[in-house]
């Protein structure tokens, strides 16, 4: 992951002027660029313009490190002492005024917040630089990372700057996950560890589960949990001739023996998901459930040569009592849910929102943040699964950190989601722009969402999705031609958005101009007044 390209994101639908916020204390490097009566000057930070009130007699023309005083209406600004001069403003001078140790690393530091525009404090400084002093990102990639939580304003802390780092680094948080997962499954089993490779193994669940196979993992669990309609359910699972068990507890058993035997190869297909003798029945159900494959698993053992899924979606709608039905279709909700918000909620993106609420002690610590602050408590942890989940923990804190941005009646929310693909792992960064409805949640008709993808062939590419009254544009930014085989997915984009009550109108294909400021060089994609391109329109 690439955090700049991320911050690009949320810049590039921005429409707001570009603003310094100052607080009292900090320290910014500025240039005077006009004067007035009574000390007020024009001054210039980057390409920002601010208008203060000085302490002192300046030159209009000169750069100066301004520390920012207390007080009302326009800013209070005072030249930082020792640095009134040119020549007094070499990085020592300025690090020996604010009281911070004069060394190699404290120059870079100051050099590279003053070239970013980026107010600091002396607190703020003394903390990047005891971070800097033990972090193992090369020194430019710190660098960054502590300028980038300073210009977003967050607390500078050890623990935001390790968030803020792992942002920084470039494997996938899917790989991570899938490195993890793996590595706790090679390990004997706690309920921790239990719990934290089924939650890892849905995260990484690429495709979407089909009715039947709802309907199917709704039957068994309602089978499997012995409740008020488990009885009706295990007669339908009989008259398909998926069991001859006349109990939910002999039905459990019989499952918990199917999975156990040794050459049922098929299990195999199940790799997330650890069976033993140890196990009650109705745990191993679980975890057979928690898994995408499972019940098709399941159903192959119990069943097998028979196109059970297919024939289970048919008798629950064709033959099954309404109320089994509907207990059906409650326990495979937790597998239907909204995929983004069912994400975030598995990740524990709003883990600590949770522990605010008034909701069982269960639904807070069964995310995979939760789940990772566990692990790392236990003692004797192998030093690769500790590394893993340290990094994926500051992985999740990171973008929790960078996810939410809410300005007024606006909103800017940003996460990724991680894909696994042929068994190769990626990040799909999703972003959206919007107004909050009374309550809360973004406007669905109006509103602005982009995806950031990093694709085998066409490498960096964003999707640019604007709806308005349901209407959608999409505009993709691409540095390559446009495939001709894109065109042939139009009529099913249009008729996909259709059943969602949306109408598709266009499709652009924009390919960004080469020629840019070397500052943007990096990121073609930041769109704003630096932004031309060039392409092809599709309107339908």
């Amino acid at each position: 992951m690439d955090v700049n390209k991320l911050q690009s994101l949320l810049k590039g639908i921005d429409t707001r002027p570009a603003s310094l916020s100052l607080r009292p204390g900090q320290v910014f490097h500025g240039a005077i660029t006009k004067l007035f009566p009574q000390n007020i000057a024009s001054l210039s930070v980057g390409t920002t313009q601010l208008t203060a009130q000085l302490e002192a007699q300046l030159q209009a023309g000169n750069r100066y490190f301004f520390r920012v005083l207390e007080g009302e209406g326009i800013p209070r600004l005072q030249v930082l002492q020792g640095s009134q001069t040119s020549a007094s403003q070499s990085p020592q001078a300025v690090l020996q005024a604010m009281g911070l140790p004069v060394n190699a690393r404290g120059e870079a530091l100051l050099t590279h917040l003053s070239q970013a525009n980026v107010p600091f404090s002396r607190s703020d400084m003394a903390q990047a630089l005891t971070w800097l002093s033990q972090s193992s990102q090369p020194m430019q990639q710190a660098l960054q990372t502590i300028s980038q939580t300073m210009e977003r304003q967050l607390p500078v802390t050890t623990n935001t700057l390790q968030a803020m780092a792992a942002l920084n680094q470039p494997q996938a948080t899917a790989e991570s996950m899938n490195r993890l997962l793996t590595l706790l499954l090679s390990q004997p089993q706690t309920s921790v560890t239990e719990a934290l490779t089924g939650q890892l193994a849905r995260a990484l669940q690429t495709q979407p589960q089909t009715n039947a196979s709802l309907t199917a993992h709704g039957l068994i669990d309602v089978i499997s949990r012995g409740g008020p309609m488990a009885e009706q359910a295990l007669a339908l699972a009989r008259q398909l001739g998926i069991t001859n068990a006349t109990t939910p507890n002999q039905f459990n058993e019989q499952a918990q023996q199917a999975l156990l035997r040794g050459e049922n190869q098929v299990v195999r297909q199940l790799p997330h998901v650890v069976i033993s003798q140890e196990q009650t029945p109705n745990q191993t159900l679980q975890a057979v459930l928690r898994e995408p494959q499972g019940v098709q698993t399941l159903l192959q053992l119990l069943a097998p040569n028979r196109p059970m899924m297919q024939s289970v979606e048919q008798a629950v709608k064709g033959t099954a009592q309404p109320e089994l039905q509907q207990a059906i279709q409650a326990a495979s909700s937790s597998l239907n849910t909204a995929p983004l918000k069912a994400f975030m909620q598995l990740m524990g993106l709003n883990h600590e929102n949770m522990l605010g609420q008034a909701e069982s002690q269960q639904l807070k610590n069964d995310n995979v943040k939760a789940l990772l602050m566990q692990l790392l408590q236990q003692p004797q942890l192998p030093t690769a699964i500790k590394r893993e989940a340290e990094f994926l923990l500051a992985r999740i804190t990171g973008t929790q950190l960078l996810s939410t941005d809410s300005q007024g009646p606006l909103s800017h929310t940003i996460v990724q989601l991680p894909i696994a693909f042929q068994e190769k792992f990626s990040d799909v960064t999703v972003q959206w722009q919007g107004k909050l409805k009374s309550d809360g949640v973004l406007d669905e008709d109006h509103c602005r969402i982009l995806f950031y993808l990093e694709l085998e062939a066409l490498k960096d590419t964003v999707i640019d999705v604007q709806i308005q009254n349901r209407v959608i544009g999409i505009t993709i930014f691409n540095e390559f031609d446009r495939p001709a085989s894109v065109s042939s997915w139009f009529p099913l984009l249009k008729e996909s958005l259709q059943e969602m009550n949306y109408t598709l109108s266009s499709i652009n294909w924009r390919k960004p101009v080469t020629e840019l400021p070397s500052k943007e060089a990096s990121n073609p994609y930041r769109a704003g007044s630096g932004f031309s391109y060039k392409g092809v329109d599709i309107r339908i």
